[in-house]
């Protein structure tokens, strides 16, 4: 199957193309009559909901991405338990069924959890129960994750921590280096774009911290966002920050994004190429990121 097949087999995937549909169809209608017949202003609170909307489908997205991943790799290690066959999974098993017991054991024995897996494990009535009430915690987990790149509830380090029982420490920004994304620049009547590339895991991570921090600012969606994730996004930058990260056009609309938002988080200036740009990186980003994990289901665990 090849990656491109591979990551359309999601559900979370089609669910996000079907909301992000259905988002713009809204926002076609709120803008029907025309930006002659609004206020910038008012054009500009008007977009604020579709936004919002795009960051709040993007944290759904992530969630069930994970989440998916979870039941995916656990459902293929369970069925390789019961196969009479050497199999690939086995090790893969042994060692979750390893973590499974650790976890419900009140000492921090690795050793022995691995020990006494060898010996469970031909037996899955001995540690179905264990097996599958772990799995229940690694979902669990899935739903704490706050939707950036990096920070210890980062997807980075939840997409670590969920698989480490695997005997892997993949990073799935790094596999998803370099990202093109279109990126419409001009604040006129007439759309101007250019790509947006992001060559490192820095102008990735800084890029999403910007949008999901705008969302959370303006939102006043958590007053301790920043206090949890290791950012310094928020901290002043410099204009040619963004330049070198984002290029210079994107990066000096970037900036003046950041800018607005910040000298005026009340009420901060919000123009539909913003919207589309973000729709267009989202777009780009799940699409990466489930190619990204489906290269890893394929070379870490050979599930297609």
């Amino acid at each position: 199957m090849a990656k491109k097949e591979a990551s359309s087999q999601f559900i979370c995937l089609a669910n996000f193309i079907n909301e992000l549909d259905a988002s713009k169809k809204q926002l076609a209608l709120l803008f029907k009559k025309g930006p002659k017949t609004t206020s910038k202003e008012v054009a500009s609170r008007n977009l604020w909901p579709y936004f919002h909307q795009l960051m709040e489908k993007w944290e759904i997205f992530i969630k069930d991405l994970l989440k998916e991943s979870v039941e995916i790799v656990f459902n293929e290690l369970l069925a390789s338990s019961t196969s009479k066959q050497t199999n690939k999974l086995t090790p893969h098993l042994q060692e979750v069924v390893a973590h499974s017991l650790l976890h419900h054991s009140s000492k921090d024995d690795k050793k022995a959890a691995f020990e006494m897996s060898s010996y469970l494990l031909p037996d899955p009535d001995l540690w179905r129960d264990s097996f599958d009430s772990y799995k229940r915690y690694l979902l669990a987990k899935c739903d704490e994750i706050v939707p950036v790149f990096d920070g210890a509830n980062g997807i980075d380090e939840t997409f670590k921590e969920i698989f480490e029982s695997t005997g892997t420490a993949f990073s799935l920004s790094s596999s998803m280096i370099p990202i093109k994304a279109s990126y419409l620049y001009s604040k006129d009547q007439h759309p101007k774009g250019t790509d947006l590339t992001l060559s490192s895991v820095e102008g990735l991570s800084t890029i999403l911290h910007l949008y999901y921090g705008i969302h959370c600012v303006v939102t006043k969606k958590s007053s301790d966002y920043f206090s949890k994730i290791d950012c310094n996004l928020f901290q002043n930058p410099q204009k040619c920050y963004f330049q070198e990260l984002f290029g210079e056009n994107p990066g000096d609309f970037l900036e003046y994004f950041y800018r607005c938002v910040v000298n005026h988080p009340d009420d901060p200036y919000l123009y539909m190429k913003q919207c589309e740009s973000l729709k267009h990186f989202l777009w780009t980003l799940t699409h990466s990121l489930c190619d990204a994990v489906s290269s890893f289901m394929m070379n870490h665990f050979y599930i297609t």
